[in-house]
């Protein structure tokens, strides 16, 4: 399966919250049910996501 190889990818790039929500997804099998559009939107959400918090993060410290 490629979802390893995809996942490092993601890592690679530094597209960690991708990553994680890729992960999510291939763990929960209803997730297959939804068409490729919208589970590209959750993968960039989840990425969109990921950066934001972690600028609130940076600017507490």
């Amino acid at each position: 399966m490629l979802s390893m190889p995809m996942h490092d990818s993601l890592q690679e790039l530094g597209l960690r919250g991708m990553a994680r929500a890729l992960r999510r997804q291939l763990e929960q099998p209803l997730q297959h049910e939804l068409q490729f559009e919208e589970r590209l939107a959750l993968l960039i959400d989840a990425e969109k996501n990921e950066r934001v918090s972690y600028r609130y993060v940076q600017r507490l410290r």
